[in-house]
């Protein structure tokens, strides 16, 4: 059934593994490079070839779990068994296991029996919910449970069975479990902060917790590690160096593209036969010198709409436009093509602008210089799920702010729960020449964040843009520091950072950001919500931008900047007309 099942570190080291066959990739090697090491942990599965990694990663330990299999055999439910595989592994494994530092000095070879064991819950489970549901037996129905309260009568052997069938779904279901409750000895991590390399460290996560130990802070605050200097020469080059070649689509607000021949690349490549030109040379087939009626349009709309949700557009979102295409075709002539062209390239143009034209529109850059002028402290919060890019947006945010307007910037560092979390905003702030307030990994992370904005003021610092740490949506306690943080500092603005490639995924995750900061919000008071959203890696979701549409459409945030690139000049607005040429490419 599965060709490959293992529990490896975070930097590579493999603690156990399964293998079932021979596999003809280096799978693992591949997912560690494209996956792990480039961030890209939002999505929880890996196709390559022929076979799907199904991966879960536990981050205040640094281990990754996985299971190997070929796609053709269609499984279900890997993700369950991933989850168990997890929560037995931490929760009764992992504490026997000797560290020095971050050498491993004992394998668990005994989780060969605890696999086993699992496996056989996670088949029966399975097949209980994929098999026919069967009839039930008149003593389980529910006259037979009455007239045995009526008679006092107690089945046992039911309440064994009852019992165990209990036990079953408790095991299978634990990684509802694992998401909200950690086990005391994953409170600390005793991982030691390694050299400097090239590369990005992989992050360390600690639990949230109201008492922290001195061992704990001793191994999470890696601020005054001294092993290795930064070497600025080199940060500089990756986020500043080289030639800054403006990026295909991503252009100036006021530009117009031909998105026809719309295609994301490197300048000057561009290939036709997209979305729009299927649709208009449906238009122009239609034969005559008649008027275009409803039944005419309607099988060509369809299939635009149809088009339109493959670019992960809502069906809602693509009715209204293919609503808005009816309108202005209906009762026109097809004598003129040219015509027919000009009008559904104008009728698609004004929906999505609309669409992406919120209630409220944020210029950052604008707002800042006029507090500015009021001698005002202009402030900004930037918040969102693990691995999506906070730190660096910030910091693209600072040299935006920095080269545009003029303005002194200081960054307040205020994610004490990351190990390694101040030392990444340290490299940005040698990199951009700005401040860095921070407090280590100790203190309250609300109370960093005033602190900052005061010593802000009192240096005449223009801008406070606030580091805050990456937690999920469903982690009560973190929502309510995050809550506590917003209501206290009150910024000026709150930016939701998420990532474009895991698609209407980011929706669920601003939706119930916004959520919480509503309901953990102090009694009797305005809560304070997101003001508007960062979408990291936009330059990667090729032609599925409609996650775009509808982030805004649901929400009614608007999409104050895109990343698209690594380094701090790949900061955009995002451009209408790059919108459009993606969905019509």
């Amino acid at each position: 059934m599965f060709d490959f099942v293992c529990i490896f570190t975070t930097g590579g080291v493999v603690l156990w593994f399964k293998a079932f066959c021979d596999m003809k990739l280096d799978l693992l090697n591949m997912f560690i490079k494209n996956i792990l090491l480039e961030e890209k942990t939002a999505q929880h599965q890996y196709n390559f070839a022929e076979y799907v990694l199904k991966w879960k990663v536990q981050n205040d330990l640094n281990l990754v779990f996985a299971i190997i299999y070929k796609e053709i055999l269609q499984l279900r439910f890997v993700e369950d068994l991933v989850d168990l595989m997890r929560f037995e592994f931490v929760s009764k494994v992992y504490p026997s296991i000797t560290k020095q530092g971050e050498v491993y000095l004992d394998l668990p070879t005994n989780f060969d029996q605890h696999f086993q064991v699992l496996w056989k819950v996670w088949e029966q489970k399975t097949k209980k919910l994929e098999g026919p549901k069967q009839m039930k037996t008149f003593n389980q129905t529910s006259k037979a449970k009455k007239l045995k309260e009526k008679s006092g009568i107690v089945n046992q052997n039911d309440t064994q069975k009852g019992g165990d069938a209990s036990d079953d779904d408790n095991k299978f279901n634990r990684r509802q479990t694992v998401q909200n409750k950690k086990p005391d000895s994953m409170t600390g991590s005793s991982s030691n902060t390694a050299a400097n390399t090239s590369g990005k460290e992989m992050r360390t996560w600690m639990g949230y917790s109201d008492k922290v130990s001195a061992k704990q802070m001793e191994n999470v605050d890696v601020s005054t590690n001294k092993g290795g200097e930064i070497d600025i020469d080199r940060q500089k080059e990756i986020y500043l160096g080289g030639d800054d070649d403006e990026l295909e689509g991503f252009y100036n607000s006021d530009d117009e593209i031909d998105f026809e021949n719309f295609k994301r690349g490197k300048k000057g490549q561009k290939q036709g036969g997209g979305l729009f030109s299927k649709l208009t040379n449906a238009f122009q087939n239609i034969t005559g010198n008649k008027v275009l009626s409803e039944e005419d349009v309607e099988p060509i709309l369809k299939n635009f709409a149809d088009s339109l949700m493959e670019k992960n557009v809502a069906s809602e979102i693509a009715e209204a436009l293919c609503k808005s295409v009816a309108n202005t075709l209906v009762d026109k002539r097809t004598e003129s093509f040219t015509t027919v062209k000009a009008t559904v390239k104008s009728a698609l143009v004004d929906s999505i602008t609309k669409l992406l034209t919120p209630k409220k529109n944020i210029d950052i850059l604008k707002d800042a210089l006029s507090a500015k002028q009021k001698g005002q402290v202009y402030s900004v919060v930037f918040i969102g799920v693990n691995g999506v890019g906070k730190s660096t947006s910030l910091a693209k945010v600072a040299y935006y702010l920095k080269t545009k307007g003029n303005l002194k910037v200081m960054i307040a560092g205020c994610d004490n729960f990351r190990s390694g979390a101040i030392e990444q905003l340290k490299t940005h702030c040698l990199c951009l020449d700005v401040p860095l307030y921070e407090k280590g990994y100790k203190d309250d992370a609300a109370i960093i964040a005033k602190e900052a904005l005061q010593d802000a003021k009192n240096k005449g610092y223009d801008v406070v843009l606030i580091d805050t740490a990456g937690r999920m949506q469903g982690n009560e306690k973190l929502m309510r520091a995050l809550a506590k943080l917003v209501h206290i500092n009150s910024p000026d603005v709150v930016l939701f950072v998420g990532e474009a490639l895991v698609g209407n995924d980011a929706i669920d995750q601003l939706t119930k950001f916004n959520q919480s900061l509503i309901d953990y919000a102090v009694q009797d008071t305005n809560p304070r919500t997101i003001d508007g959203i960062i979408m990291t890696k936009f330059d990667t979701v090729d032609e599925k931008v409609g996650t775009a549409l509808n982030m805004v459409y649901t929400t009614g945030k608007p999409i104050v900047f895109v990343g698209v690139g690594q380094k701090y000049p790949h900061l955009k607005k995002l451009n209408v007309q790059t919108v459009i040429g993606a969905l019509m490419s």
